[in-house]
């Protein structure tokens, strides 16, 4: 199941179209257009959440927090808000992201370019290793207990590390952190 809205017109088509010429046409799902209620369901109908997130929109990682809440496993890229939510081993895999060197050079497109064109431009120069992907996209779907391992700690790690009753007392506390350092500026 591919669940989400589709960003670039015709991508769902060509991704049902990449699945039957490997002969998983009738194993393949997307799933657009669903409430944001929906979101849990689909989680907990998950063995594993792969999101390999490829531009600067995901400084957080909520969906990978939305994932562990669920207690999914993530494999997800070592980018961005993701990197700081997966555990490597623990609650899943982070897979190697690289940016093309001289990636600066297209902020200065900012001006010419509308928000989503420059976060295009710097997705296209990210580079996801592909091949620790596939492996640890087989290692997931390979082992069950790993999974199960990974899920139980993704619960903890979601309950320990993101829960709102643990994060915003630690974001409140850091902005008064800041607060009284610009106050003694």
């Amino acid at each position: 199941v591919i669940a989400g809205h589709e960003e670039v017109s015709g991508y769902a088509e060509l991704v049902l179209g990449v699945a039957a010429r490997h002969g998983a046409g009738n194993r393949v799902h997307i799933i657009g257009g669903f409430g944001v209620g929906t979101r849990g369901d689909l989680y907990r109908a998950s063995d594993f959440l792969v999101f390999p997130a490829d531009s600067g929109n995901e400084v957080f990682g909520q969906v990978t927090v939305e994932a562990l809440a669920c207690g999914l496993p993530v494999l997800g890229t070592d980018w961005d808000g993701l990197k700081d939510t997966i555990e490597q081993g623990v609650t899943g895999f982070k897979v190697p992201t690289y940016a093309l060197p001289r990636l600066g050079r297209f902020d200065g497109l900012t001006q010419a370019a509308d928000e989503q064109t420059t976060l295009l431009l710097r997705a296209q120069a990210t580079v996801i290793d592909q091949k620790a992907l596939a492996a640890y996209f087989a290692q997931m779907l390979g082992d069950s207990d790993l999974r199960q391992r990974m899920g139980s700690a993704a619960v903890d790690a979601y309950r320990t590390r993101f829960h709102p009753e643990t994060l915003y007392p630690k974001l409140i506390a850091a902005f008064h952190q800041q607060l009284e350092a610009a106050a003694e500026e």
